[in-house]
């Protein structure tokens, strides 16, 4: 299945040490990358009765199957860890610019496990993760330690996420930011990092995931935000051996679409499908700074309740 890397990267931060893990193929699959993934990981690794403050509290940072193209939605990255705030499972998600430099440093998901003696902040790349001192980053707020940690990172435009002196100091509803306001906000995933004695993560690389269909990509990022309703979550719908049924419904139609650009052919007949509604997408010069009138988003939707009436015999 193409749009992963199979790799899981652990980093143990009270050794310094990190090594990187192949993911089984049977195990992304049936969980699609992202919340899935991440989450199957937190609940394998996560001691009963651990306490969500303690070092055996392990965290998991995750991309989805669609980070780094332009599909839309795709700059959303997950954090999972037993949240402190409620004892139970946590989640928070944000967006901005982290998620592309995240998934470009060859892993599918991050999993941070222990703590550090002092402040760290990590710096992790392809196959690479070094362990910063940020002793004189402590107490910082979040935006100067997002300024700083830019300007010390090897590279020109690098991924940051950031705690501030809420994740510092254990509050249970710390959140972590990015972009300067782009916050992952819920279940206190800040203070589970602050725990671990880290102030920020950066991320950089070169890697890119395979996908199967790349121009496919770049025609449903033009056309998925206007005309079709896009949902951001393909796991809700994709079936790898049973299409969706859609009854012209544009969400799905726009989901099918979305699932095949990167993963694979749902079968034969869904190939002729798509190469057939992007032949009509190309006829009317879509470009992402245009916007067409209603009357052609009108006749667009209607030939994509015609096609899938016709794929699926509806």
């Amino acid at each position: 299945m193409k749009g992963f890397y199979y790799k899981h990267l652990i980093i143990d931060v009270r050794k310094k040490a990190f090594f990187l893990e192949d993911l089984d193929r049977d195990l992304v699959r049936s969980t699609l990358g992202g919340k899935g993934l991440a989450t199957h990981l937190m609940l394998e690794n996560s001691p009963p009765g651990v306490d969500p403050l303690g070092p055996d509290n392990p965290l998991m940072i995750a991309s989805g199957p669609f980070s780094g193209s332009s599909i839309y939605g795709s700059c959303r990255y997950g954090v999972f860890a037993k949240s402190p705030l409620t004892g139970g499972y946590g989640e928070s998600y944000s967006g901005g610019t982290f998620t592309a430099p995240l998934s470009r440093t060859g892993v599918d998901v991050i999993t941070v496990k222990g703590a550090a003696d002092a402040p760290l902040w990590l710096e992790i790349m392809p196959e690479r993760v070094v362990f910063h001192d940020a002793e004189d980053l402590w107490g910082k707020d979040t935006f100067e330690t997002e300024r700083l940690l830019k300007d010390r990172a090897e590279a020109k435009r690098p991924g940051v996420m950031v705690i501030g002196p809420a994740g510092e100091n254990l509050v249970r509803f710390a959140v972590i930011k990015n972009d300067g306001h782009r916050v992952a906000g819920r279940t206190g995933m800040g203070a589970v990092l602050g725990s671990k004695k880290i102030k920020g993560i950066v991320c950089h690389g070169d890697r890119k995931p395979g996908f199967h269909d790349p121009a496919g990509n770049a025609t449903v990022a033009i056309i998925a935000p206007r005309y079709l309703g896009l949902v951001q979550s393909p796991w809700l719908e994709y079936k790898l051996s049973k299409p969706p049924q859609m009854f012209g419904d544009d969400v799905n139609f726009g989901l099918k679409y979305k699932a095949y650009c990167v993963f694979e052919p749902f079968s034969s007949e869904a190939k002729i499908f798509i190469q057939k509604a992007r032949k009509e997408f190309n006829s009317v010069k879509l470009k992402s700074n245009v916007s067409l009138p209603n009357s052609s988003a009108r006749k667009i939707k209607a030939l994509a309740v015609k096609w899938c009436k016709e794929l699926y015999k509806e």
